[in-house]
Formats: C-alpha cells, structure tokens, sequence
C-alpha cells in the first residue's frame, strides 16, 4: 500500500499457499499484483488452479521447461506466460537438463491461439549445444528459431505494451 508506484511479480512453486497469505487489504492492491507459478513439467500443471481465481494478474513460468506439457483447458484465464529452457554446467551439481524446441513450441502456439502475450526467454543450455549458439545460456534473440522468437509483454495498469527491442 505504501508503494503505489510500483507493480509487483509474484513467482511461485507452492502456489496452493498463496491465498492463506494475502493480506487483508489485499483487494486495495490487487491492480498491481501479479502471482505466477512455475510448472517444468506435465506433473505440475496442476499448480495453475490454485492461481486463476485469485483477484490479480496471473501468468505462469514454464521454466525450466524439462518435459512436453498438453494444457491448454484455460490458458485464457492467464494474463502472460514465460517459455525458456535451463542453463547450467556441464558437470557437477548444477548440470543443465533437456529442453526439446517442441516442447516450447506447442506452448507458444496455444498462448497465441487464446490471445494470451508470451515471452520466450531462453533456449537453455541443452539447446546451446543442439543450435550451435554463441552464449551459453541460449538467450540471444537472433539466434533463437523463427518459431520461437516472441517476446511479447502483456499490457500494464494504464493499458500500454511495452515492446520488447
């Protein structure tokens, strides 16, 4: 409430928590609150459901992407989502895991069949290998497969898109 100027992201993995810990005042805020949660994979699309009643913005992060994902039931509930595959090392604890360029496909074109902004944000570093790219992280946009190249921002509280480039 103190903060009026400014909009906050909420990124959740146990977003089956977040209700119990809105505060009360919750409503005088909600124009500037977005929640979002994190699904990898099939086994957590479930998480969306605890979001898409809630009286803000929602979106979800499908990162890291680490498997194929079939939902589409209410993507038009959800007012952005995030597509990247995950960075990481070669070896030791933080090895990198396999993101496919269908897997994030199919999840752009069911954003973009419900009207719904989506914004790719990296390849990941499976697809660093796969694609021959310059940066380890897959993130340079003009390396990223035609189909995947969307990084679209959905409108703010006044009602302007801000343009990514």
């Amino acid at each position: 409430r103190e903060c009026p100027q400014h909009t906050f992201q909420i990124l959740t993995k146990r977003p089956e928590r977040v209700k119990e810990h809105l505060p009360d005042y919750f409503d005088e805020i909600a124009d500037r609150v977005w929640i979002g949660t994190t699904i990898e994979s099939q086994t957590y699309v479930k998480r969306i459901e605890c979001i898409l009643d809630l009286p803000c913005k929602t979106f979800v992060s499908f990162e890291p992407l680490l498997g194929p994902i079939k939902w589409d039931d209410n993507m038009s509930q959800l007012d952005w989502c995030i597509v990247g595959g995950e960075s990481g090392n070669e070896t030791g604890k933080y090895i990198y895991r396999k993101m496919k360029l269908e897997w994030a496909e199919y999840l752009v074109d069911k954003a973009q069949e419900h009207d719904v902004p989506c914004f790719v944000k990296q390849m990941g570093t499976y697809q660093y290998h796969q694609l021959g790219m310059t940066d380890r992280h897959g993130s340079m946009f003009d390396e990223f497969p035609a189909k995947l190249k969307v990084r679209e921002f959905p409108p703010n509280r006044h009602g302007k898109v801000n343009v990514y480039g």
